[in-house]
């Protein structure tokens, strides 16, 4: 199994904007925060191509894995999937986690240093994961494909 495993072994997140997979797989986001016309938070969210951890380990903008926490903590048997959710190291950062509710294996972790922490989550009726932050901002994420992730409240692409 993949370095994401520290995710589940020390509570770990690599501070790095990306869809990442137990296989190393990672897709890479490219995440703006901006103020709208009501001068309120909104984003703008990107894939921003296909890479894996190790490479972002060995790239130059790699600051290491960041401690996490947990704000949110479910299982949903029905879809046979835990989801957790919360921060890590800067107050600015958030995570959501799916994992098998059995045994404990991780399905997908999203990382995003500019959504704040999440701490309230659903999940909708055609299995996309809702996740809310604490400044307010929900983000969408398709379970089966969760790198086509979407923020609301959504800025306009200029």
């Amino acid at each position: 199994m993949s370095k994401i495993k520290r995710f589940i072994d020390h509570q770990e997140c690599i501070g790095v904007n990306g869809i990442y997979f137990p296989d190393g797989t990672v897709y890479k986001l490219d995440v703006k925060d901006k103020l709208n016309s009501l001068d309120e938070s909104c984003y703008l969210v990107k894939l921003d191509g296909k890479t894996t951890i190790q490479e972002i380990e060995e790239s130059d903008s790699f600051y290491g894995w960041n401690a996490c926490a947990y704000l949110f903590d479910k299982s949903y048997t029905n879809l046979n999937i835990t989801i957790l959710a919360g921060e890590s190291d800067y107050g600015s950062d958030g995570f959501i986690a799916i994992l098998d509710a059995h045994e404990k294996n991780l399905i997908w972790l999203a990382f995003i240093d500019c959504s704040d922490p999440f701490y309230k989550v659903s999940i909708k009726s055609d299995n996309t994961i809702e996740a809310e932050s604490t400044n307010g901002s929900r983000w969408l994420f398709p379970l089966k494909s969760p790198e086509k992730v979407k923020a609301y409240p959504k800025c306009e692409d200029k």
